[in-house]
């Protein structure tokens, strides 16, 4: 994937976070993740290095409930991944719900015209409400990885997924995965219920899911044997 596919694809990323809803802000993309960030993920569990991540601001894309995207490009070797936050989490709606009654909400309307106009006036006690929740027992972790490292036909591919943290799960893909296309894999399969909302609103759904998977070139066949395909793989 040459650096040009791969820019255009990190900043389309970004917009369709956006228009999902759950974009709150982007990393430092001029500067590389740092060796100790690399140290960590090597040794750390998961829920250290998400902590270090946001605690660093070591991440790609950072979404509305602390949930992580990285993406790295260095040469031919792509790296992405997705931490989806390991802690309870609820929307600033939904703790409004669960500490307010219905009567002091209606009451609310006098004042500030709407539920929302009251959102700002509570946000510092939203935030550290969010700061004591405990681990939630499911969570996904998501990578995907390009390189030659190790790479046996049928054995390890070099394109492969990695779902959950056992590191010898690989599924092989016949193609190159952009970071658009890996956004909107992490979304579906993540927030599945905002994703059918959001999706059954497209004009044009074929068209959306096409052009997506339309920016996902073939491999080479130095980096694809056609024996690859006697196994389960993604095209």
């Amino acid at each position: 994937m040459n650096i040009v596919t791969y820019n255009t694809s990190l900043k389309d990323a970004e917009k369709l976070l956006k228009e999902f809803g759950v974009f709150k802000k982007s990393g430092d993309s001029s500067r590389p993740f740092s060796a100790e960030l690399k140290k960590i993920s090597k040794s750390a569990n998961i829920i250290e290095l998400h902590n270090f991540i946001t605690s660093n601001s070591e991440f790609s894309f950072l979404l509305n409930d602390d949930s992580v995207f990285q993406f790295s490009k260095e040469g031919d070797e792509l790296r992405y991944s997705f931490i989806q936050t390991p802690y309870k989490y609820l929307t600033i709606e939904q703790y409004v719900e669960t500490m307010y009654s219905r009567e002091f909400l209606e009451e609310l309307m006098d004042e500030y015209t709407s539920v929302e106009n009251f959102y700002p006036v509570i946000q510092e006690d939203y935030e550290q409400f969010l700061e004591t929740q405990g681990l939630t027992a499911n969570f996904n972790y998501v990578r995907y990885d390009f390189n030659d490292i190790g790479y046996h036909p049928m054995l390890h591919s070099k394109s492969h997924l990695h779902i959950g943290t056992n590191s010898n799960l690989r599924i092989p893909l016949s193609k190159y995965f952009t970071p658009l296309k890996f956004v909107k894999f992490c979304l579906k399969n993540t927030y599945y219920r905002e994703w059918k909302d959001f999706f059954l609103k497209k004009t044009d759904q074929n068209k959306f899911l096409k052009d997506i998977k339309n920016m996902c070139a073939e491999l080479d066949s130095k980096d694809w044997h056609n024996s690859e395909e006697n196994e389960f793989f993604m095209s």
